[in-house]
């Protein structure tokens, strides 16, 4: 996977968070008030599991490295 210290150090970690960004500053504004309501917060939600998910994978992968070395 590479040599970096952190997940926060990874190009599609660093993507994920602007597309976090960018669907919290452009798309959301955009929905028609009469939608907000039920799609909100599952747009919230789903944009912000992309770059849980990345961080998630890296540190799963980082213990099983831990655990071949023992």
């Amino acid at each position: 996977m590479g040599n970096f210290k952190s997940f926060e150090e990874l190009a599609c970690w660093k993507e994920a968070r602007n597309l976090r960004l960018f669907v919290k500053t452009q798309i959301i504004n955009k929905i028609p008030d009469s939608e907000k309501f039920a799609l909100i917060d599952q747009i919230k939600r789903s944009s912000r599991s992309v770059g849980n998910n990345i961080s998630e994978g890296v540190w799963k992968v980082s213990l099983s490295r831990e655990h071949s070395v023992l």
